[in-house]
């Protein structure tokens, strides 16, 4: 078992390892959803409207739509192929539990974070489920995690793609004061106004980590620990002859009902095994731990672009590169809006005398001057001859010519790292079927890479997932599976068979 400064350490070293990959994947969180103008440098510029020309929202939304077009669907083989039955049935409730909206909000969502800046995670979990007659059976359920990218923190010593090889992982949630209050206390049967809520530093912490933020953030991490453990197999023989297997550690508490009930222990063998605990902690206590179903720690990442330098990791999205030319375009566009409506329109220019007694026509404009026509002089004071029209007109301001071919160029600049979306010339009627397949094609590549590393994410959820099934489905009960052609039907696992 793990004490409160183990997990902090834990913390810490997974906390501070990739911090600057962290921010500049938070920075590119808030470019891509909140603003594109959250920069010091356009922040200081003199523009006086600053618009979003966003053409890198409908990139990104090109392969969240390919990724969400094309599901990747695990399919599990048996290890003996004897047991294909076996296979069939997790198959069945693999999809069954996969169509359910909570999996579905949460493949979406880490994929999503993944495509805009490189790295989303869903975490799997048992909950008991009660149904119509009062049955209560655990099930196996999945949750979507927010701002993984900022609250996700593996071991950092794994350098696997799907973290198969990691020995821990950190999940924190922040809390307001009340909110921090309600949960410490139904977790631990505390009264609410006795939790304790101080800042949690002490004078030898040399941490990064503030577990309380300027006293309105207040964090609590879920920390799931995975590490090897002894255990015993015990081989069994059934009264009909037939042989079983299975951990001492599951089993040892109905060893003697199932001896009394005719089961014969034939031998035994020492193992290892993974153990993974899920600890609940607060800057200043372990709250809850226990041990969970399986022996994967249950949280799955989803990287977008991934690599590792200097024993580093690095993750990007697709927004990364091109912000640079987004910012770009954004300044320009602003700017030639400035131009259009900060500079004066081209007025006639007259000689006070040619206007003089008359200036009150001249005074309003557009559609504030109701005159039906407007009166000027025909000669000055001393009789001379004035000019029968303007002597002049005021020039408009012109956009600069390096600003107009810079616009097209900043288009291009964020297409090229982007693609954002199909060729204007897809809609040409007279692109043959095989032109369009290729232009097509040509875009799937923009994609594949997320698709890739999503495959790798599924495949982890479905180890993960056949680890909780062989715990939670270990006796008799009903349970819902789907057939490959997408009905679902009742059935009854773990039901006796006599021959």
């Amino acid at each position: 078992m793990l004490e409160i400064e183990d997990i902090h350490n834990k913390h810490e070293k997974a906390f501070t390892a990739n911090q600057t990959t962290r921010e500049k994947a938070a920075e590119d969180l808030t470019f891509y959803w909140v603003t594109q103008w959250d920069d010091q440098l356009l922040e200081d510029s003199q523009l006086q409207y600053r618009g979003e020309f966003n053409i890198l929202r409908k990139a990104g939304r090109q392969i969240m739509a390919d990724l969400r077009l094309n599901p990747v669907q695990p399919d599990f083989k048996p290890k003996n192929e004897g047991r294909t039955d076996g296979a069939e049935l997790l198959d069945g409730l693999y999809r069954a539990d996969d169509r359910k909206l909570t999996s579905q909000e949460a493949y979406d969502y880490a994929s999503q974070d993944a495509v805009v800046c490189g790295f989303g995670a869903w975490e799997l979990y048992t909950e008991n489920e009660t149904n119509r007659i009062g049955d209560r059976n655990q099930v196996i359920r999945r949750k979507y995690i927010p701002e993984a990218n900022n609250t996700v923190f593996f071991d950092p010593t794994s350098k696997r793609l799907d973290k198969s090889d990691a020995n821990y992982v950190s999940i924190l949630n922040c809390y307001s004061e009340e909110g921090f209050r309600e949960t410490v206390a139904e977790l631990t049967g505390q009264d609410p106004q006795e939790v304790n809520v101080s800042n949690f530093a002490t004078p030898e912490s040399d941490n990064n980590f503030n577990w309380v933020e300027g006293g309105d953030k207040y964090y609590i991490a879920t920390f799931y620990y995975r590490e090897k453990v002894k255990d015993k197999v015990l081989m069994f023989v059934d009264p009909l002859g037939v042989e079983g297997a299975f951990r001492e550690s599951e089993v040892e508490e109905k060893l003697e009902e199932l001896v009394e009930g005719g089961f014969k222990v034939v031998g035994d063998k020492e193992i290892e095994r993974w153990s993974v605990t899920k600890y609940i902690a607060t800057g200043a206590e372990i709250i809850a731990s226990y041990e969970i179903a399986g022996e994967n720690i249950p949280v799955v990442p989803c990287y977008g672009e991934r690599t590792i330098i200097d024993g580093s990791e690095y993750w990007e999205g697709v927004t990364r590169l091109a912000k640079d030319p987004q910012r770009l375009r954004n300044f320009q566009m602003s700017y030639l809006a400035d131009i259009v409506s900060r500079s004066p329109r081209p007025k006639p220019i007259f000689l006070p005398e040619q206007v003089q007694g008359f200036e009150n026509m001249y005074e309003e404009s557009g559609a504030d001057n109701n005159y039906p026509y407007l009166l000027r002089n025909k000669s000055s004071a001393n009789g001379d001859a004035l000019p029968l029209g303007a002597v002049g007109i005021m020039p408009e301001q012109t956009m600069p010519t390096a600003l107009a071919a810079s616009i097209e160029l900043t288009r291009q600049a964020v297409e090229d790292v982007a693609n954002a979306g199909m060729p204007q010339n897809i809609a040409d009627p007279d692109l043959s079927g095989k032109a369009v397949i290729a232009l097509q094609n040509r875009m799937d590549q923009q994609s594949y890479i997320y698709q890739h590393n999503f495959k790798f994410a599924k495949r982890r959820d479905a180890e993960i997932y056949a680890g909780m099934a062989s715990v939670v489905y270990d006796a008799p009960r009903q349970a819902t599976i789907e057939t490959p052609d997408g009905n679902t039907q009742q059935i009854e696992v773990m039901r006796g068979m006599y021959n």
